[in-house]
């Protein structure tokens, strides 16, 4: 069984249009997310990751001409990601709070979702433009990678699962003495 890691994004419903024009800009196809499942093709910026992942990725059968990688090519330094499969939820049975998740469907584009810097700064754009509330990755077994919180960048990695233990009381007391240990340790370099 393979990895199937993907990014998240919850919002309020009122920005569905938002998400949808964005991710018409970077797509061929005029994408309605109106259904609650659609197959994705995002048109991203190339980083490394992307030509690693054109190239075949890590499997046993590599793509090594340009023939072979230039039908993903777009203009403007962009390669075609497909095909990611998209869902919409309602959020915690609030009618008003949507949770759109985006998947990867092979573990190598696991390794792309994870690894690429392109596509992180993607979802984090994503999360800005749909003023999301949150914009994180579930790395399944290894945890989730929280990118966009707020109207902020940030980069939190969860490990594993065991604060799903936590109460969330417990769970931000945690993360609020790390900060306040944290600004104490950079006040003296």
């Amino acid at each position: 069984m393979g990895s199937n890691f993907g990014f998240i994004v919850v919002t309020k419903m009122e920005n569905k249009k938002a998400i949808e024009n964005y991710i018409n800009s970077y797509s061929d196809e005029k994408n309605e997310l109106d259904g609650k499942y659609i197959n994705l093709c995002i048109n991203f910026p190339i980083d490394s990751f992307i030509l690693k992942y054109l190239e075949g990725g890590y499997e046993y059968n590599i793509h090594n001409t340009f023939n072979e990688i230039k039908p993903y090519l777009r203009d403007e330094y962009k390669a075609r990601i497909g095909n990611i499969d998209f869902t919409k939820e309602i959020f915690n049975n609030s009618n008003d709070i949507h949770k759109y998740k985006f998947t990867a469907v092979t573990s190598d584009m696991s390794f792309l979702f994870e690894k690429s810097v392109s596509i992180r700064n993607w979802f984090i754009e994503l999360g800005r433009v749909s003023n999301a509330l949150i914009v994180y990755m579930d790395l399944e077994y290894n945890g989730n990678r929280i990118i966009y919180f707020n109207g902020k960048e940030v980069d939190i990695l969860l490990k594993g699962d065991a604060y799903y233990d936590l109460s969330i009381k417990e769970l931000c007391a945690a993360i609020e003495m790390f900060t306040k240990s944290a600004k104490d340790h950079f006040r003296y370099i």
